[in-house]
């Protein structure tokens, strides 16, 4: 009888990523932040979620804005992290 790893038999199977636009998306993350592994955008994306999701526990409100234009004025944009799916 042969040894098995411990992963080979308690490690969950992951599921195989199919839509043509999530692996379009993924790729094009991995290329903007300099990642050449899906584990690698994976750790970056979790840690970040985790950051996020950490912040708005604490009250904070996640987004972003522009550089202020010609009129002094900034466009903000906000995520709320229970709508996203």
């Amino acid at each position: 009888m042969s040894e098995q790893h411990p992963s080979e038999t308690t490690a969950p199977r992951r599921p195989k990523i199919s839509n043509p636009k999530t692996i379009q998306d993924m790729e094009w993350m991995k290329q903007r932040l300099g990642l050449t592994t899906d584990a690698e955008l994976l750790s970056v994306a979790l840690s970040t979620l985790k950051i996020c999701i950490q912040l708005q526990d604490k009250g904070y409100v996640i987004g972003g804005f522009t550089e202020k234009d010609a009129f002094g004025e900034r466009e903000y944009r906000t995520i709320t992290l229970d709508t996203i799916r």
